[in-house]
């Protein structure tokens, strides 16, 4: 009878240690996980299993839930940038457009020289704008992407 509860009691420990729950898994980020897009949450973190954007030939890991938001604000920040790019060059093609017109006036060519400078300035200061938000969204994935942080 002893022999048989001390088999019962061994073989619980080896089935309780045997099973992986998420949670215990993620306990730390960049751990291998197998279920794409499980969840985790431990020390009030939330964890999904998924691959890490920053790193190359990524396999499914515990990632913190904040590196696949921040990987989709600087897509779409590097998206708007490009965006806005197209939009300068467009405008420069209206304007060269417009300036190729022979029957411009001298007053209107001189509105046009301003409104071209203005347009310019304002296209400049928003392409720094999303080039610098690009930047600061970059690091911010990139900080919220290192397993282990």
């Amino acid at each position: 009878m002893i022999r048989r509860n001390g088999l019962i009691i061994a073989m619980t420990v080896l089935l309780i240690g045997a099973v992986v729950s998420p949670a215990q898994a993620a306990n730390k980020s960049g751990a291998a996980c197998k279920t794409a897009n499980a969840k985790a949450t431990i020390g009030g973190k939330q964890y999904l299993c998924a691959k890490n954007p920053i790193v190359v030939n990524a396999k499914t890991t515990w990632v913190v839930a904040g590196c696949l938001t921040s990987d989709a604000a600087y897509k779409k920040g590097t998206e708007q940038l490009a965006e806005e790019k197209i939009k300068r060059g467009v405008f420069l093609g209206q304007t060269a457009a417009t300036e190729a017109d022979q029957t411009l006036s001298a007053a209107d060519r001189e509105i046009l020289a301003q409104t071209k400078k203005d347009g310019l300035k304002l296209y400049d200061t928003i392409i720094n704008t999303y080039n610098t938000l690009t930047k600061m969204n970059k690091q911010v994935r990139d900080l919220a992407c290192t397993p282990g942080l």
